[in-house]
């Protein structure tokens, strides 16, 4: 099945170039414990970063 998670990151000063984008998983319950000794991939099929935008008006 295919899901989407979208999520917005904001900083108040400008970071510079992206070097590395880390991801973490904190909650197991995205994956049930039937699943333990089967193989499960977990892939991001893309990853959309914009830069320069403000929401200052």
């Amino acid at each position: 099945f295919n899901k989407t998670f979208s999520f917005l990151i904001y900083t108040e000063v400008d970071i510079g170039d992206l070097l590395m984008l880390k991801l973490q998983w904190e909650k197991d319950s995205f994956f049930s414990w039937s699943d333990w000794w089967t193989p499960f991939t977990f892939s991001i099929q893309r990853v959309r970063v914009k830069s320069g935008e403000t929401q200052k008006m």
